[in-house]
């Protein structure tokens, strides 16, 4: 039994990795003058939309956000990047599937 509950602790822990790691990083701000473009495909219901939606709204930063459920061209631009989930975030260029902060950073040259 008791290694019954390590096994479900151990897989909880590792599912909600990221989140527990983010909880002691120190959040890099993206400076506004950063130039990106940065467009996103998103829903309203997605906690990893609202996410990243915080993170470029904290730093000032620019960004284009397209809501699948509810603009048909954020749709065709989403299809035809090959989406599978969001949000599908497109950074000067770059395709980031879901949401990675260190990889957001890095894309926006801050990490």
């Amino acid at each position: 039994m008791k290694k019954i509950i390590l096994c479900i602790a151990l897989l909880a822990l590792i599912q909600n990795w990221g989140r527990i790691s983010s909880l002691f990083e120190s959040a890099p701000v993206v400076p506004a003058s950063s130039g990106a473009t940065i467009i996103m495909y998103s829903t309203d219901w997605c906690g990893y939309c609202k996410q990243a939606r915080a993170l470029f709204d904290s730093a000032d930063a620019a960004y284009r956000e397209y809501d699948i459920e509810k603009s048909a061209e954020g749709l065709e631009q989403y299809q035809m990047l090959g989406g599978r989930g969001v949000p599908l975030i497109v950074i000067n260029g770059k395709l980031l599937r879901g949401f990675n902060k260190r990889q957001i950073l890095r894309e926006l040259s801050i990490e």
